[in-house]
């Protein structure tokens, strides 16, 4: 098990070969999550726009024929709204 530092502050460095393998180049923001029972923090990357179109994408074309493919606004729409969902969420868990 690799272990982070934490500073007297509350902040926490992703080693550089996770930020490498996540390509992160610029700060940028993370989700995260805690589970109590488990005692687990859990980060993941978020999906950039062109990762999600291109999941949309292929999720479009994989489905039948009679489904039209989604246009770039409606994938922004849903993902702002999704993750608006997410942080709303994710405030309740704090406060």
């Amino acid at each position: 098990m690799n272990t982070i530092n934490i500073t007297s502050q509350g902040q926490v460095t992703i080693p550089a070969k996770v930020r490498r393998l996540w390509g992160i180049t610029t700060p940028q923001g993370l989700n995260w999550s805690f589970d109590p029972q488990s005692q687990r923090l859990i980060i993941e990357k978020p999906l950039s726009t062109s990762e999600f179109l291109s999941l949309a994408h292929k999720l479009t074309e994989a489905a039948t024929t009679d489904i039209t493919p989604l246009r770039a606004d409606e994938v922004h729409e849903f993902y702002a709204h999704e993750r608006t969902k997410d942080i709303v969420a994710r405030m309740k868990d704090v406060l």
